[in-house]
């Protein structure tokens, strides 16, 4: 547990420094705001996310961020429309608009526009883990558990070493029970460890 610990305090350091030379730079207000997250400093992430924002209003990666940020503070009924807004600015933008985006749905009930979501963001990227997760999540949520089982296995395909216990340890959510209930519950369900 001591190199992430060790990368993220020099990750944060590395911003703070940029945001000290430069305070009109957008990336690194919208790095703080996911690693003050990181250090569950919640109230300093949606202060710098909202920095990012007010300096890139229509930049689809910074609302993106913002969204994530507004989601792992325990914030998701404002965060859904940010994802929608950042996915309108940017259609064909990087797989993690769309599993940050199926995430929130997931958690509001919303399921078939979650599995939507997450189906975007592999068609984006069919090796990216976390959509992978998040629709093994789904499927859980939903008894489809053969395919949430195939989803696992892709997991183990891209990551033979993936850790279910390890992720849990570091995620930045707010709420633990929320995190609990809607993602680590139901992968174990399907077989990750």
């Amino acid at each position: 547990m001591k190199f992430p610990q060790e990368s993220l305090y020099r990750a944060m350091e590395l911003a703070q420094r940029a945001v000290a030379q430069d305070d009109s730079f957008s990336d690194a207000h919208r790095l703080l705001s996911i690693l003050y997250c990181y250090h569950r400093e919640y109230d300093k992430g949606l202060a710098e996310g909202e920095r990012s924002l007010d300096l890139d209003p229509n930049g689809a990666e910074t609302l993106s961020n913002y969204g994530w940020v507004l989601y792992i503070s325990g914030r998701t009924d404002e965060a859904i429309p940010i994802f929608q807004r950042a996915i309108r600015l940017n259609p064909n933008g990087p797989s993690y608009f769309f599993w940050f985006y199926g995430t929130a749905l997931r958690v509001k009930g919303r399921l078939d526009e979650s599995i939507s979501a997450f189906q975007k963001a592999l068609q984006r990227d069919p090796n990216d883990i976390y959509a992978h997760l998040g629709l093994a999540a789904t499927y859980s949520l939903i008894g489809r558990n053969e395919e949430a089982c195939n989803e696992a296995e892709e997991v183990l395909r891209i990551n033979p070493k993936f850790s279910l216990d390890y992720s849990q340890k570091i995620n930045p959510y707010k709420d633990q029970s929320l995190a609990e209930e809607y993602y680590f519950k139901l992968l174990r369900k399907t077989g990750l460890k």
